[in-house]
């Protein structure tokens, strides 16, 4: 990783977690390996600290207790937005691990740890949504993700409203305005209409990517699986693009 960007993210660590009490998974970023200017060191370094935190994809008991470390970089304007993006798509992983492993008929391993780890990021979301005036497009739009999954969130810190109003900014049918909306809708359900957007994103003869998860899994949780697969296409869209000011 490159020095100076490493010197960020820890000075980061250090003025959000004042007095040293910082979660444990920020040690890695004092260790010395972590300051070596070698660009494919600085990929496998990244790997491993999300690995380490969400193994292969599954939360373990210290999963809940590394929340805070994500949240801290995310809403520090000192780290750069694409970051933050990631930081943000990464926390909403963390808490739809239950959700996605149940709309794909995959048998839930960790249910106890998914539990503490979707709480941590739940009672940790409301700083970040409160933000959306300040943060630019692509950050918005992981927020909408992050509000989606969190509907008792998105209701607390009245979000909905503008979610839709970023969605009318873009032309109906691009990918943006459909993810957007239905970012917003599950968001808000009820479930009978979040199963009718479901089935119309995913319906054969529509013109998009998306396949039905599993039928059995709740309304809910397919929703979630489905708007987590269009907000991974929207982050790597906007990793390509790069919008940062306002709409």
């Amino acid at each position: 990783m490159l020095p100076e960007e490493a010197r960020l993210f820890r000075r980061v660590i250090v003025d959000r977690f004042p007095g040293g009490v910082v979660p444990g998974h920020a040690q890695m970023f004092f260790d010395r390996s972590f300051m070596e200017p070698d660009p494919p060191h600085y990929f496998s370094f990244w790997s491993d600290f999300y690995n380490d935190i969400l193994h292969q994809g599954s939360c373990m008991p210290g999963t809940a207790d590394a929340v805070p470390l994500p949240v801290a970089w995310a809403v520090d304007d000192r780290i750069p937005a694409p970051r933050r993006l990631d930081l943000v798509d990464f926390l909403a992983r963390i808490a739809t691990v239950s959700q996605r492993d149940a709309a794909r008929g995959t048998i839930p391993q960790h249910l106890r740890d998914e539990a503490r780890a979707r709480l941590a990021v739940h009672d940790h979301a409301p700083q970040l949504l409160v933000r959306w005036g300040r943060e630019c497009v692509a950050l918005r739009i992981g927020l909408a993700a992050l509000a989606a999954i969190l509907p008792h969130v998105a209701a607390t810190t009245g979000i909905v409203p503008r979610i839709r109003e970023l969605a009318a900014g873009y032309r109906e049918g691009t990918a943006t305005a459909g993810f957007l909306d239905f970012a917003a809708q599950l968001a808000t359900g009820p479930a009978e209409a979040v199963l009718t957007k479901v089935e119309e994103l995913t319906a054969p003869t529509a013109d998009t990517p998306w396949h039905r998860a599993n039928v059995d899994a709740s309304v809910f949780d397919q929703g979630v699986d489905l708007v987590m697969h269009m907000f991974e296409a929207q982050r790597l869209s906007l990793h390509r693009h790069r919008p940062t000011g306002p709409p």
